[in-house]
């Protein structure tokens, strides 16, 4: 799956509405090419269930899933680096889901 500038813009506007300090957001579409889901990161100390990483709640409600897109940005609105942690690359190598993530200057 090739990965536009409106695929770009969708994920730094959902990672907008993220309340947590570092605001990621996660984009997934099955294998014909079709948007699935959209996800934010949640609060690591919220009373219910603690955090959870964008990609990881998107494997979780969608794990038919082909490829999913993460995007981190600063306060400003700028894209930051962002690597999937051990666990979402471990659960998405299993479950067959390519991760991508947003680079710097896409």
């Amino acid at each position: 799956m090739m990965i536009s500038r409106h695929h770009v813009n969708l994920a730094v506007r959902k990672a907008k509405k993220s309340s947590c300090h570092c605001k990621v957001s996660a984009i997934a579409w099955n294998y014909k090419g079709d948007l699935i889901m959209t996800a934010v990161n949640r609060p690591r100390f919220s009373k219910e269930g603690g955090g959870v990483h964008a990609e990881m709640l998107i494997m979780r409600k969608k794990p038919m899933a082909k490829t999913i897109l993460i995007c981190r940005i600063n306060n400003g609105g700028e894209i930051r680096p962002l690597h999937p942690c051990a666990a979402c690359a471990e659960k998405a190598k299993e479950l067959g889901i390519r991760i991508i993530s947003v680079k710097e200057d896409p």
